[in-house]
């Protein structure tokens, strides 16, 4: 009987381990790691990654990334997920992520002073650009909901006012700007292109523009330096760094 006792609190205590070290996965810890690439954690821990308030600085420099920069915030799963982001030129990003990228809604804020708020897509921005093409398309919706209005008076057979506005308004000038304006996006290995304040590669740097952001072409009849409008400062950029865009 002693021996059958025995043999069940062995048993009970080995389960009640197991037990303990399952649940301590699920519990929030603190921890302090430097990881083998020099990269460091400091913050909540839990399922055996990053999980609640912490700070994640980079030790090795990689594509997009400095030694340095560092984000500050909430992570989920192991994964950036709503935060400010410090890179070592003195731009921050504050705002939401996904995959360790921008995305979501966000404030890029410049070391020059500039800043770019909207809307982020895995590290592009799409805020502006995405905010006034659903202006754009709401303002349609609604002089197309005028018309077929009008439409319900089969007897009456003059040209309704919202027809004149369309035609008047937004067709001639819908096909001057696609005539007139000239937009690019800029090649450059580097993932972003200098903007200098007139033609010359020693001229000051007055903003940058990053890749997938497009521009407007304001003169490109110089055969080196092109001046390009971005968000509403103008700039020069040197012709090979342009790729023309629809």
């Amino acid at each position: 009987m002693k021996k059958l006792l025995l043999s069940l609190c062995v048993s009970l205590l080995f389960s009640c381990g197991e037990n303990t070290e399952n649940d301590d996965k699920e519990k929030v810890q603190t921890i302090d790691t430097t990881y083998v690439n020099g990269d460091r954690y400091v913050g909540e821990w839990k399922y055996d990654k990053q999980h609640g308030q912490g700070t994640y600085t980079y030790g090795k420099r990689r594509r997009g990334v400095e030694i340095g920069d560092k984000y500050v915030g909430e992570f989920i799963n192991g994964d950036f997920h709503v935060g400010t982001y410090f890179y070592m030129n003195g731009d921050r990003y504050i705002g939401e992520w996904a995959r360790w990228t921008r995305h979501g809604k966000g404030k890029m804020i410049y070391d020059g002073g500039r800043v770019k708020e909207g809307l982020w897509e895995f590290d592009s921005y799409i805020g502006k650009e995405h905010h006034e093409k659903g202006e754009k398309k709401e303002k349609k919706k609604e002089k197309k909901k005028k018309v077929d209005e009008y439409k319900d008076s089969e007897n009456n057979i003059t040209t309704p006012p919202i027809i004149d506005e369309i035609i008047r308004d937004e067709i001639p000038n819908e096909i001057t700007r696609k005539e007139s304006i000239l937009y690019g996006k800029i090649n450059d290995p580097d993932g972003y292109t200098n903007v200098r304040e007139k033609k010359s590669g020693t001229s000051k740097i007055i903003f940058e523009v990053y890749e997938d952001e497009r521009f407007e072409i304001i003169d490109n009849r110089d055969d080196n330096w092109w001046l390009i409008e971005y968000d509403g400062e103008q700039g020069y950029i040197y012709r090979d760094r342009i790729d023309i865009v629809k």
